[in-house]
């Protein structure tokens, strides 16, 4: 049994995670359109509407929350990038800590032909913790033919904004299967979403939700057969996956592309 009929489990998914905005062409070839969809920030903190210092008019003008968006495409062996490449703004000293509520990552294949073994190990992890599993934000394992996927972890994670901040969170991927493509060729796609709330002392406000520990929930549209088009939610559990033993592997890592 392949490792990725151990460590995941799937069933078929409708309600708000569904993508109906999402079109896939036939058999072979390749996705003409796929978006993740966002989760409104009132799911993930509590806004601010008025206090001592500020009264904000609109529902999503609380300054103190910020979401960024990138993207980035990666060889045929996998890599690796931190989640912020600067510490953010802390508003001439006004904030000091952060919260870190939504990481939001959607992953894609751009060739047409996608081989049958064709395979992608990717976790986010905490690198101010040096053991791997105890370190571990989310871990998921997928066959990449199965069609692309995303998957939404809400951390919940405190930082001080007096730290190396870029240091801290990392997403590391290892990708098998795409032996055949040549050198320099990058056929993996990934989008990277987060949100997080700047606080002003060390007890500020923290996430509304927060992701359970050993599993994560993600979910992957399918693009081959009768089903193609379905999104169909899938579990890997973080113990039953075999992680490579070189893997990830300890380098300066480098920053997220602006």
């Amino acid at each position: 049994m392949s490792l990725f009929l151990k460590s995941c489990s799937s069933k078929k998914f409708v309600g708000d995670h569904s993508l109906e905005k999402e079109e896939y062409v036939e058999k072979g070839k390749s996705l003409v359109k796929w978006k993740m969809p966002k989760v409104p920030i009132h799911k993930i903190y509590e806004e601010r509407r008025k206090n001592h210092f500020f009264i904000f008019p609109s529902k999503n003008s609380d300054p103190s929350i910020e979401t960024t968006e990138a993207h980035i495409s990666f060889g045929n062996k996998g890599g690796f990038f931190r989640l912020f490449n600067q510490t953010p703004p802390s508003d001439f000293g006004r904030f000091n800590t952060m919260n870190i509520g939504l990481v939001q990552i959607g992953v894609k294949t751009l060739t047409k032909k996608i081989p049958p073994n064709a395979s992608i190990i990717l976790c986010l992890r905490d690198n101010r913790i040096e053991k791997l599993e105890d370190s571990l934000i989310a871990l998921v394992e997928s066959n990449l033919r199965d069609g692309p996927f995303y998957f939404n972890v809400f951390p919940n994670i405190n930082l001080s904004l007096f730290s190396a901040i870029a240091n801290v969170v990392s997403v590391h991927f290892s990708i098998k299967g795409f032996d055949q493509i040549p050198k320099g060729c990058e056929p993996i796609a990934v989008t990277c979403r987060t949100c997080y709330k700047l606080n002003q002392n060390n007890f500020g406000s923290e996430a509304l939700i927060e992701s359970p520990v050993g599993k994560t929930v993600f979910f992957q549209t399918e693009i081959f057969g009768d089903n193609s088009g379905d999104v169909v939610q899938k579990v890997t559990m973080w113990d039953q996956v075999q992680l490579p033993s070189d893997w990830p592997p300890q380098l300066q890592i480098p920053t997220f592309p602006k």
